[in-house]
C-alpha cells in the first residue's frame, strides 16, 4: 500500500498548514486569501491581454474574468484551482516578458514559477516543453 501524500501534489497541503499556523484553523480566512489570489489573476489576464492584443481586448478580457461563474466558485471551494490558476498566470506573464527583455531573472522566475505550478497540480510539467518550444 502505497503513502497518501502519493495522490496529491504537495503545495496546497503546505499553503493551508500555513494559513492554518498563523490565523487557526479557519476555512474563511482561506477563502479570504484564495479570493485575493483570484483578484490578482484578473490583473495578470489583464496583463497577459495587453501584451498580445491592447488595451481594449485586455480590459474585456478582465471584466469577464472577474465575472465568470466558473471562477467564481472555485474561490469558495477549498480546491488547488485559485492556487494554481494564480501560478499559471504568473508563469504565463514572466514568459511573454522574455523575447522582448531577455534576463535570467526572468527566465529564473519562470521555472521557481512553474515548479510551485507543478507542485499544485500535476499537468504543469508539460508547460515546460511547450514553453521552451515557443521560446525557441
Amino acid at each position: 500500500m502505497e503513502p497518501a501524500c502519493c495522490y496529491r501534489p504537495p503545495l496546497y497541503p503546505f499553503f493551508l498548514a500555513a494559513i492554518y499556523s498563523l490565523f487557526g484553523h479557519s476555512y474563511e480566512i482561506v477563502r479570504n486569501i484564495q479570493a485575493i489570489l483570484s483578484s490578482f489573476c484578473v490583473l495578470l489576464v489583464y496583463n497577459i491581454a495587453l501584451k498580445i492584443n491592447g488595451k481594449r481586448t485586455a480590459q474585456i478580457a478582465a471584466c469577464m474574468m472577474s465575472v465568470y461563474p466558473l471562477f467564481l466558485v472555485f474561490v469558495n471551494a477549498l480546491l488547488t484551482e485559485s492556487i494554481y490558476t494564480f501560478f499559471l498566470l504568473f508563469f504565463t506573464t514572466l514568459l511573454i516578458r522574455i523575447p522582448d527583455r531577455p534576463d535570467w531573472r526572468i527566465a529564473l522566475a519562470c521555472g521557481v514559477i512553474l515548479g510551485l505550478t507543478a507542485l499544485t497540480r500535476e499537468i504543469p510539467f508539460y508547460f515546460s516543453f511547450v514553453a521552451s518550444a515557443w521560446l525557441f
